[in-house]
């Protein structure tokens, strides 16, 4: 953005005027790393960002792909509870 002397105010407005849904919030996590793009309007974004500032189409999913490794959304696997001693039966 300060390469090509633009706020993230500004980038906001760009990209809701291009038509994309994108919070004000979600760019600024990018922004500082705090969150990555992932979901389907987010990505739409990050397109218009390239139109934006003449990037070749892909280059911010290049970049994402080599920053960190894809996670899986959803549940994390979570280790077998141990047994509670108050839950053993009587002989």
């Amino acid at each position: 953005m300060a390469r090509h002397g633009d706020t993230a105010y500004r980038l906001h407005a760009a990209i809701r005027a291009s038509g994309c849904a994108l919070a004000y919030s979600a760019l600024l996590h990018w922004r500082r790393g705090s969150r990555a793009p992932q979901g389907a309007a987010s990505l739409k974004a990050l397109g218009a960002i390239e139109h934006r500032y003449r990037l070749a189409p892909g280059y911010f999913l290049a970049c994402l792909a080599r920053a960190r490794p894809q996670r899986t959304r959803g549940r994390r696997a979570r280790a077998p509870a141990a047994p509670s001693a108050g839950l053993a039966s009587a002989p």
